[in-house]
């Protein structure tokens, strides 16, 4: 007989030494008030995706030549109907008075596109005048159209336009922020005109990101706590048990945030989710640890109550504690600074939360007495238990007399489930990682939309001298071209179409007229190297954008770049690769929590049974993603399934120790499973429905990845109810394990 897991990992010594408990948490709550002022968020949205690859180390050696700063800050201008001459004469001064702003290395727009030298009626005059109107745009589209690869930065609608601000170099974050402020006093007087005036671009995504975070921490904390603690109350129907279950909880979702500072970590939109799940998963400890406590003072003092309690509760309070850390802890086997920073932050949260709680009940449970002498009933009176959720009287008649079909209902969802999760495609969408109505993020959309993009993508190669470069320049632009017609393009080609003859290189009199910032993106003479750049938009759009950025990619590889670059290469392959890397990590968590669990019971058999009932949830909530997330697989589902799976074992746990309990007391296999059934199913519903309702609290989150997380958990922790309530008794009922 497999024996029942009773290791409580410091829970008893802290309960025989309450000065001890009472310490961790005077040290717990120093550090965390010490380190909560210091958090940060992150703004650096390329950091996201770095993993050291070769065409990562070749941007970081263009990025250390470069005279200004890599990451354009984008414009995004807009009027109701086609700009006219008062409105182009007022954006031209703007242009004039931006391109004076402290920071600011180039303003490029429609205003400051010239005619070559040599043109016939304007050498090197402006193309672009003001006071001509709409007729004036559209003597610029007519222009810019006869040269491949160059944009008006006006839309066909004339109502639109896109400037470039192109900051000097060694900028840090706060001095880019200082300069969009300054960009936004600007427009000001404008949009008070009339025009309305979007800044967007990496760097304003990142602020928008952070500022969206930070409202995000306070918001969901807030309505967590609130939710845990009507949770408490509704459930323990005591003010003073509902304080002493949700105390610990709240303070060791505080102390996983002070976490992030004490690491020096920043929260992302991954990590912000980690405090509030370690509140519910607390909180669920905590009303076990509480309502045992709560029982056994019927019989014997509230001391020895608490000792009894922990003895009974705390050992698969603990196992759940290792198997979710166990699913965090899968996450740092990655190539990526942030999977990392998330699976040490999650596991030493989720870890720590065990010894938290359980000093935060030593600690508290005086207020159980509190004004009032206790002994133990004489008559053997309880005292109010844990509300609880009645399961349908059915259920063990369901699984005792039809187990068989009950293993083949979980095994046809099991399949239908496998099926519909293969064709989950990954994708991982930058604007998905934005709020909803953000307008930054508006304008990044409408930029793609109407103007190809605007996120530099670099196309490298080496060349003894441009005259060998000429050929393979030429064939990278055709490639690009030809797979995305719309993208602007900078190139030695465009250069030589501005020029009038498309087919001949520049000379290197005409290059020496150039802005350097501009020539020397474009080539490198002390390196040989040579570079056609594509203004790109996020290469997951939509799959029509995919499908372009594929392309263009192995068109221009083919025509002989070495090297392929910027934010959208990343966002493409780092970005999918974050994705299958999760996939791993989420094979891996489910391999060792499993082995964990068997060996916690010394019996390695429990392996493949508890498998099958685990798996089915998650692949139950990976082909729901075809509902909620249009079959798209991010890296926040995929996280979700990691992190759930340690959390949805937990039901398991406690099927099997009621089980072990029933069976050592002399019961019958059916009278164990029909037992284990009522007493531990009701329990187990309450607590996931608690967990549950905690966890919504994610849907008042402005960013859709983090509504998608908590959806997803909700559903794992959901069907894995159901699945540790049949499936587990019945593969128990037909013998694969006694």
């Amino acid at each position: 007989m497999t024996q029942r897991f009773a290791f409580t990992f410091g829970g008893l010594q802290l309960a025989r030494h309450r000065w001890a408990a009472a310490l961790l948490l005077l040290a717990t709550l120093t550090v965390t008030a010490i380190s909560l002022p210091s958090i940060t968020f992150e703004a650096d949205l390329q950091r996201g995706f770095a993993a050291g690859t070769p065409d990562e180390q070749a941007y970081g050696e263009l990025l250390r030549g470069r005279e200004t700063r890599s990451r354009p800050v984008m414009l995004l201008i807009e009027d109701t109907e086609p700009f006219s001459a008062s409105d182009l004469d007022a954006l031209n001064i703007m242009m004039l008075d931006l391109a004076l702003t402290p920071g600011v290395a180039q303003i490029i727009s429609p205003f400051s596109l010239r005619y070559p030298p040599d043109h016939p009626t304007a050498p090197g005059g402006l193309v672009l005048n003001p006071a001509d109107g709409e007729a004036g745009v559209q003597t610029l589209q007519a222009y810019t159209a006869d040269i491949p690869g160059l944009s008006a930065m006006i839309a066909d609608d004339l109502a639109t336009m896109i400037t470039t601000i192109v900051p000097t170099g060694g900028l840090s974050l706060s001095d880019v922020r200082a300069m969009l402020a300054e960009v936004e006093t600007l427009a000001a007087p404008l949009e008070a005109d009339g025009l309305r005036i979007s800044i967007t671009g990496e760097d304003a995504i990142g602020f928008a990101l952070t500022d969206a975070l930070s409202n995000d921490l306070i918001v969901l904390n807030s309505i967590g706590s609130a939710a845990a603690f009507l949770i408490s109350l509704v459930a323990l129907r005591s003010f003073r048990w509902a304080i002493i279950s949700f105390v610990p909880a709240l303070l060791a979702s505080a102390t996983s945030l002070g976490l992030f500072a004490v690491f020096g970590l920043p929260i992302t939109v991954m990590s912000v989710v980690v405090p509030i799940l370690v509140l519910v998963l607390a909180l669920a400890d905590g009303l076990h640890l509480t309502s045992a406590a709560r029982a056994h003072m019927a019989t014997m003092p509230w001391r020895e109550a608490l000792i009894a309690a922990i003895k009974q509760v705390a050992p698969a309070n603990a196992l759940t504690s290792i198997t979710t850390g166990i699913g965090f802890a899968a996450i740092s086997v990655s190539s990526f600074d942030q999977l990392d920073e998330l699976g040490l932050s999650g596991c030493v949260s989720v870890l720590g939360a065990y010894w938290v709680v359980t000093a935060g009940v030593i600690v508290l449970m005086p207020l159980a007495t509190l004004g009032k002498r206790h002994k133990p009933a004489e008559d053997g009176t309880k005292p109010k238990a844990m509300l609880t959720t009645p399961l349908p009287a059915f259920l063990p008649r369901l699984v005792l007399r039809f187990p068989m079909a009950v293993l083949i209902g979980g095994g046809l969802v099991f399949g239908l489930s496998a099926v519909a999760s293969s064709r989950v495609d990954a994708w991982f969408p930058l604007y998905a990682n934005l709020p909803e109505d953000s307008p930054v993020g508006r304008a990044h959309r409408v930029i793609e939309d109407k103007f190809g993009g605007y996120l530099p993508m670099w196309f490298e190669f080496s060349a003894e001298n441009p005259d060998e470069a000429w050929p393979t320049t030429q064939a990278i632009v055709a490639a690009i071209t030809d797979a995305a017609p719309s993208l602007t393009v900078l190139s030695d080609v465009t250069l030589a179409a501005w020029l009038g003859d498309p087919t001949q290189r520049p000379d290197a009199e005409i290059m020496a007229q150039l802005p350097s910032s501009l020539t020397g993106d474009l080539y490198d003479p002390e390196r040989g190297i040579h570079r056609v750049i594509a203004l790109a938009p996020e290469p997951m759009h939509d799959r029509i954008t995919r499908r372009e950025h594929d392309a263009m990619v192995n068109g221009a590889r083919e025509a002989g770049a070495d090297q392929i670059f910027g934010f959208p290469p990343a966002l493409r392959n780092q970005g999918l690769s974050i994705v299958h890397q999760l996939g791993q990590s989420l094979l891996i968590a489910c391999i060792v929590a499993t082995l964990m669990v068997a060996l916690a019971y010394r019996n390695l058999l429990l392996a493949p049974i508890l498998l099958l009932p685990n798996l089915l949830p998650l692949l139950a909530a990976t082909s729901l993603l075809h509902l909620l997330n249009d079959g798209h697989a991010n890296p926040t589902a995929v996280l979700a399934l990691t992190v759930a799976f340690g959390i949805a074992i937990d039901d398991s746990i406690h099927v099997l120790n009621r089980y072990m309990v029933e069976r050592a007391s002399g019961a019958a296999i059916d009278q164990a499973l029909s037992r284990t059934i009522i007493l531990t199913g009701g329990v187990l519903l309450t607590t996931t429905l608690v967990i549950s309702i905690g966890t919504a609290s994610t849907f008042f989150s402005s960013f859709p990845n983090v509504r998608l997380f908590g959806s997803m958990l909700i559903l794992i922790f959901l069907s894995a109810l159901v699945a540790d309530l049949l499936v587990l008794p019945a593969l128990i009922k037909k013998g694969w394990w006694r």
